[in-house]
């Protein structure tokens, strides 16, 4: 068995299929809300020295979302897609008993939601808008979530993270 004469398998042609693919990709991905959970090993984080590092607080924070999860990636890594126009939520969650997570509160540099800043939690979930602005598309941007852990009869402890949002239509 030989190679089939009648298929062309140059750079350009390999380039154009790779470029239809990625068009089709997008079309199949259905533009919708979307919600990333902040699962956190609370027990862990909330017992670190006052002096922890953002390191340490990555270490034992997980974000997902209906695509991705930052367990395959170093956090400060982790890009969610949202759909613009569209809601994103953020909520979090304690893997151990007698701790309780929250959102605080999301803030940013970029002006890419439709909320000023900083969105406060409300019962520790933040919700807000994508801005409804073609520009966005493809666009990375860095924000912050602002999280408490509470442990029971104790007092709450504030932490930090930075992760991404990239833009999608």
């Amino acid at each position: 068995m030989g190679l089939d004469p009648t298929i062309n398998f140059t750079e350009e042609n390999l380039n154009f299929d790779k470029e239809i693919l990625k068009a089709e990709l997008k079309e199949i991905l259905k533009a919708e809300d979307q919600i990333i959970s902040l699962i956190v090993k609370a027990e862990g984080l909330y017992n670190l020295e006052k002096e922890y590092t953002q390191t340490q607080v990555d270490k034992y924070s997980i974000l997902e979302d209906k695509q991705h999860s930052s367990q395959l990636a170093p956090l400060k890594n982790f890009i969610s897609e949202v759909f613009i126009g569209h809601k994103v939520s953020w909520n979090g969650q304690s893997i151990d008993d007698g701790y309780t997570v929250l959102i605080e509160s999301i803030t940013y540099k970029h002006d890419f939601l439709e909320e000023s800043q900083p969105i406060s939690g409300i019962e520790g979930m933040v919700t807000t808008k994508i801005k409804n602005d073609k520009e966005l598309e493809d666009k990375i941007f860095e924000y912050k979530i602002n999280f408490s852990i509470y442990k029971e009869g104790a007092d709450p402890k504030y932490f930090m993270i930075d992760p991404k949002l990239c833009g999608n239509t």
